[in-house]
């Protein structure tokens, strides 16, 4: 009888520990905030979306196809500027400055979406001194 309740109570243990790992995810729908606005939406749930100085998605069970055409949809939507681009990865600027990084992780069929606002930019002024004045 004691072997039995030790099993259970180890099956019980393994069962919460799968649970708090993300054994069963609940899915998010699509975050509303504001700089969220400033990309194009997923037609899917996203596993996780963190909002900070800027936003991070994370979206599971995303075939690269599907990747491809995400950031093709993210170029419609401005994100032209400086691009840098390479096997499962984008990073571009869109016109107000915004900074959109996205992330394809083949092997685990992953999409990681990061966002960044603008930083914003100060007129700079020259020092007055002896040594700025000599430099042409």
């Amino acid at each position: 009888m004691k072997k039995k309740v030790c099993v259970l109570v180890m099956l019980v243990l393994v069962s919460i520990i799968l649970l708090a790992c993300g054994g069963s995810r609940n899915k998010e729908p699509w975050p509303t905030s504001e700089i969220a606005s400033h990309i194009p939406q997923l037609s899917k749930k996203v596993d996780s979306a963190y909002n900070w100085d800027g936003l991070s998605i994370h979206v599971n069970k995303m075939d690269e196809k599907k990747y491809e055409k995400y950031v093709e949809d993210c170029k419609d939507y401005g994100y032209v500027k400086d691009p840098e681009e390479r096997n499962g990865f984008y990073e571009a600027y869109n016109e107000d400055g915004y900074r959109l990084s996205l992330h394809y992780y083949d092997g685990l069929e992953e999409i990681s979406i990061y966002l960044y606002e603008p930083i914003p930019s100060t007129e700079f002024k020259w020092p007055q001194s002896v040594l700025a004045e000599r430099i042409p």
